[in-house]
């Protein structure tokens, strides 16, 4: 049986993209934090492009502002 080893980022990606399929916004804000703290150790913005993409996907129209979520 072989294993398929996955990075620290991406299962981080992982646990942010269910957290904003699940609309758990607060938990998704947290999680960016951590995504975009190995985005800058990597020095690698794409991944973190589609975080931003996603997060604002799934917020668009939700009738939530910045002020809600604090």
């Amino acid at each position: 049986m072989s294993t398929i080893r996955r990075s620290i980022f991406e299962d981080v990606f992982a646990v942010f993209e269910r957290a904003c399929h699940e609309k758990e916004f607060e938990l998704a804000d947290d999680i960016l934090l951590a995504f975009e703290n190995i985005a800058r150790r990597r020095k690698d913005a794409q991944q973190l492009d589609l975080a931003y993409l996603l997060l604002a996907s799934r917020t668009e129209g939700d009738g939530t502002d910045d002020a809600d979520r604090e």
